[in-house]
């Protein structure tokens, strides 16, 4: 975890955090492989909801929180609007954990984030991790 602070600093972050891709991309691939087995269609990567879930990732190791509504106050569905995001159904997963492999145990074996990410009304997701030298943050974004 050094390095994502090291590296969190020097892209000028108040909290040493720094994005990261492939632990996203990793959930994304297990959501769909969870999906399949129950026989749901794939979730399709969407870069609205990709760009909600990493502000918001950003926000919380920024401003030393954890939770759905921010410091001013915004619901996940407000900052999907505000990203003039159409959408019938949402809905949203967090995790602060030490890496990907334990953030996504602690989200499957949690009922209703389980249920998120098997919803068979959504059909997309976007999905962010923040590295900082306490652990990771994830945010999952869905939304039909």
């Amino acid at each position: 975890m050094l390095a994502c602070a090291v590296l969190g600093m020097m892209l000028g972050l108040s909290a040493p955090a720094m994005p990261r891709g492939l632990d996203a991309s990793t959930m994304v691939v297990g959501i769909n492989a969870e999906r399949e087995a129950e026989r749901r269609g794939p979730l399709r990567v969407d870069a609205t909801l990709t760009a909600v879930a990493l502000e918001h990732a950003l926000d919380m190791a920024r401003h030393d929180y954890f939770g759905h509504l921010g410091p001013s106050g915004l619901s996940p569905f407000a900052r999907l609007r505000n990203a003039r995001l159409r959408f019938a159904y949402a809905g949203e997963d967090l995790e602060f954990d030490r890496d990907e492999p334990s953030a996504e145990h602690a989200l499957w074996n949690s009922e209703p984030h389980r249920r998120n990410a098997l919803e068979p009304y959504f059909n997309h997701v976007g999905a962010a991790a923040v590295c900082t030298a306490r652990g990771e943050f994830f945010v999952e974004e869905f939304s039909g």
